[in-house]
């Protein structure tokens, strides 16, 4: 049985989430596998990574989207994600839509999203 605030809640939660544009319904990413460091990567190798390869195809078919790879602080969490940024960039993925966000939590692995710019 609903009662009459939820009868009025859930409209206004559905009316916000539409208003919240495509980024927010499409966006793509997710967690880069910590396994991927100990591989000797490939193009295909960092594209096989769930999470790269969403948010690249998810990049390619919206010309607005922008990738960002978070990061927590440290030399060896910066270094992943140079590298993955390089990685991207050698595959077509322009500079100047991609950005490297160091705001993760110590010992978190990186991500990987898709924004509208």
């Amino acid at each position: 049985m609903t009662d009459f605030r939820t009868r009025r809640v859930i409209p206004l939660i559905v009316t916000a989430l539409l208003n919240m544009g495509p980024a927010a319904a499409y966006a793509a990413g997710g967690e880069i596998s910590p396994a991927l460091w100990a591989l000797p990567r490939t193009g295909r190798i960092i594209l096989a990574q769930p999470a790269v390869h969403q948010a690249v195809e998810h990049y390619l078919q919206h010309p607005d989207m922008h990738i960002i790879i978070h990061r927590a602080a440290g030399d060896e969490s910066t270094a992943k994600a140079e590298e993955l940024r390089s990685w991207l960039i050698s595959l077509a993925v322009e500079a100047s839509r991609l950005s490297v966000i160091g705001d993760l939590a110590a010992n978190q692995p990186l991500s990987i999203q898709t924004q509208k710019k």
